[in-house]
């Protein structure tokens, strides 16, 4: 969804779609690029107001379904603050899930894309323990 301050049409969409999952869904998994950018779960202790109402309307969506969370290429350092705030639980970057209709495997993806060295190279830093430790 990638939101932010700038596409408020983005973020109507997507609160109106919380709305119906709490109606609707036995869990909720948002896999990653949630926002176009996360500096770090401090930010939701002064949140800005657009991101204050997306929180807010998170948690309350957890309260009524299980609620799991990936990191996107976009917002890679979301971690437990950010969850625990929510009510949310933090998924690895794969998983496998049983489903009446079989096994699925849900990721955000970018791991698949082999190509993208770039990419790659940010991704093996940002993977090194000592600096996820902390996310």
């Amino acid at each position: 969804m990638h939101l932010s301050a700038n596409n408020p049409r983005t973020r109507a969409d997507f609160l109106t779609f919380l709305r119906h999952a709490r109606q609707q869904a036995d869990a909720l998994l948002l896999l990653g690029d949630i926002f176009d950018v996360w500096i770090g779960d401090d930010v939701i202790e002064r949140p800005p107001s657009w991101l204050n109402e997306i929180l807010g309307e998170l948690a309350l969506t957890a309260v009524y379904c299980p609620l799991f969370i990936a990191r996107g290429n976009r917002d890679f350092l979301m971690g437990h603050g950010l969850c625990d705030a929510l009510g949310a639980t933090l998924l690895p970057e794969q998983i496998l899930l049983e489903t009446d209709a079989g096994d699925v495997l849900a990721s955000h993806g970018d791991e698949y894309c082999t190509d993208d060295l770039p990419i790659n190279v940010l991704n093996s830093g940002l993977e090194n323990p000592g600096f996820r430790r902390y996310f």
